[in-house]
């Protein structure tokens, strides 16, 4: 089937000096000599001139390996049980994570347990426990230089009484 616009021919022949009723008669009568029009119903299952230029030719396909030439090579299924890239990267990040736990157990060990730490006091503790040791010390002072004067004063009668 040869495609033929109509259309395309009308307006040729009007151009070539037809009227428009003398062009579409010889439009009408080659077209019934000729075969049934071409409609876009006939062109869909037409490939495109794009689709025909994504189509391997021979020489594309004389690139290409031939069965014989691919069967020494690994297939998928072969490709399966090895590890991928990103398999051996996270594998490698976890033993450097293995490797750096290791290490912190090893720096904490020797450190101090929760238990322990609990019995050690604070900084503000030990601060307040020397104020109120100093208050006790202070209050010890005027206690001691109370009972000094006191005997002093019960040696200044002994001395002083008659």
């Amino acid at each position: 089937m040869v495609a033929f616009d109509t259309h395309a021919a009308v307006r040729e022949l009007r151009a070539g000096g037809f009227n428009e009723d003398q062009a579409e008669r010889l439009v009408d009568v080659f077209n019934r000599a000729v075969g049934a029009p071409v409609t876009k119903a006939d062109l869909e299952p037409l490939a495109t001139r794009r689709e025909l230029e994504l189509l391997a030719t021979k020489k594309d396909l004389e690139l290409l390996a031939t069965n014989r030439e691919l069967e020494p090579l690994a297939t998928r299924k072969d490709l399966e049980p090895l590890a991928t890239k990103r398999e051996l990267e996270l594998l490698a990040t976890k033993t450097e994570l293995l490797a750096t736990k290791t290490e912190l157990l090893a720096t904490i060990e020797p450190l101090a347990t929760k238990s322990e730490l609990e019995f050690l006091a604070t900084k503000s503790e030990l601060a307040a426990l020397e104020a109120r040791l100093a208050w006790r010390l202070v209050g010890a002072g005027v206690a001691v230089a109370g009972i000094q004067a006191a005997a002093i004063v019960g040696l200044l009668r002994l001395v002083l009484t008659p």
